[in-house]
């Protein structure tokens, strides 16, 4: 995963699969922890707050909402934890 994240082309497609394809392939499976684990995906917020269809059971406008300033919040943690340890200066 490293490898793919250290190219712009590789983190921009394991960003559109987990947004984008992960939330609408896992349900298919059937399995239960496949359709929780599409739940708290950020796509399953996004697609709701944009079409109004829940892609996994009991999806309420604000559990989309929290889902995805979770992520958005955890995307930016990392980023100032990185740039904290790796400095542009160095």
């Amino acid at each position: 995963m490293g490898f793919i994240l250290r190219s712009t082309a590789g983190a921009l497609i394991s960003v559109f699969l987990v947004m984008l394809l992960l939330p609408l392939v896992l349900p298919q499976f059937g399995y239960e922890w496949m359709d929780d684990l599409a739940s708290i995906l950020p796509g399953t917020g996004a697609v709701f707050l944009l079409t109004g269809e829940a892609i996994a059971e009991g999806m309420t406008q604000t559990s989309a909402v929290l889902t995805m300033l979770a992520w958005a919040g955890g995307a930016l943690a990392l980023g100032w934890l990185r740039l904290v340890r790796d400095d542009a200066n160095r």
